[in-house]
């Protein structure tokens, strides 16, 4: 009992050295990336000031940690395991009767660790600092943000109105595919829409609309057609983009609210329904990313650790290329948002257990 308690250890202090490395590698390459790809032409162009860049990226620094983590877990499983299988190590361990079964727990426990860890940060830090670092760059974004097309704009009214305007034009204030949610009248609201109107100021004109009125059942008791309707929202339309917040900036139960009251409207929110599943699958992705390194580090320990290496850069390209384009189809609702958010943890769960059944044998 005392070796396996020693064991435990060994395998949870090389896990963890590797995975800060590689958490940090991959948390400064996101920082580059950004710097670079993203906000370099808009920061000479605004002339953005180095300490609210530094602010701004200090600020994303936990929601890069929570992409990282996945990743982070692949390399330092597949790096530890491979560098114990390459030293004989765990050769040792399985001729005295250690199986990799019982090799596999302490890795799963840090996995599940991380998992856990990788969750509290999504919903606990994530949307708040989001926020403070989307807003300092609204700030410097806002001047030109105000004078292009914005999409999907949803945001609270000062009483019980939500509004929903699928695209604005600045520049001609015109608005399409407005819809408000009122709740004024208790549990069943009054659903207004219309095709198109205008903002003048803090009013909003609605053009050949109707108003949907809902009984105590749920259903639709009446409708009323009008052709032009004045709503005042009592704030600007700067003062609207200001109060934006994505996915990004929104626990999961604030997104699970958004969602609802799109589908109780009757709006599209494939896309909303697909980030709410990735605030559970990312996390989850920590564990199952151990399922499948500990057994193929152990059948290709007696490589280098150069392969060591490639197998890992290989398998984070194949998950991070994977989330981006299963992310893109979910939002397009080409794939269905659980299928979009799931499908690689599925896969690489697949493949971890078959992998596991293999090396035991």
């Amino acid at each position: 009992m005392r070796i396996l308690k020693i064991l435990d250890r060994y395998f949870t202090t090389e896990f963890a050295s590797y995975f800060i490395f590689g958490a940090s590698l991959v948390v400064v390459f996101l920082m580059i990336n950004t710097v670079l790809f993203q906000m370099m032409e808009f920061v000479i162009d605004k002339r953005v000031p180095v300490v609210d860049v530094a602010r701004i990226l200090f600020y994303q620094i936990p929601a890069f940690a929570v992409v990282a983590f996945p990743m982070a877990t692949l390399f330092a499983t597949l790096i530890s395991i491979n560098r114990m299988s390459r030293d004989s190590e765990i050769d040792v361990m399985r001729t005295s009767g250690i199986s990799v079964v019982r090799i596999l727990i302490p890795m799963l426990v840090m996995g599940l660790f991380v998992s856990i860890c990788s969750f509290g940060i999504l919903q606990r830090i994530v949307p708040m600092a989001n926020a403070k670092s989307a807003s300092l760059w609204r700030k410097f974004a806002m001047s030109e943000v105000m004078s292009k097309p914005m999409a999907d704009i949803f945001f609270r009214g000062l009483g019980t109105k939500n509004f929903y305007i699928k695209s604005i034009d600045p520049g001609t204030n015109t608005l399409h595919g407005i819809m408000i949610y009122d709740t004024r009248e208790g549990q069943f609201p009054v659903v207004t829409t219309a095709p198109y109107g205008f903002w003048d100021n803090k009013n909003i004109s609605l053009r050949n609309g109707t108003i949907h009125h809902f009984g105590e059942n749920g259903k639709l008791d009446y409708s009323a057609d009008f052709g032009e309707l004045s709503i005042d929202i009592e704030r600007r339309l700067e003062q609207i983009f200001g109060d934006q917040k994505t996915a990004q900036e929104l626990t999961y139960q604030q997104l699970q609210s958004q969602i609802e009251l799109f589908r109780r409207s009757g709006m599209n929110a494939k896309s909303l329904e697909t980030d709410l599943q990735f605030k559970l699958s990312v996390p989850v992705a920590s564990f199952i990313c151990v399922l499948v390194g500990v057994p193929l580090s152990i059948r290709t320990g007696r490589s280098s650790m150069t392969l060591g290496i490639a197998v890992s850069v290989g398998l984070i390209l194949l998950y991070w290329v994977g989330t981006i384009i299963c992310t893109a189809l979910g939002h397009k609702g080409v794939l269905p948002p659980a299928v979009a958010a799931w499908s690689q943890n599925a896969l690489f769960f697949v493949v971890g257990i078959y992998l596991i059944i293999r090396t035991r044998k």
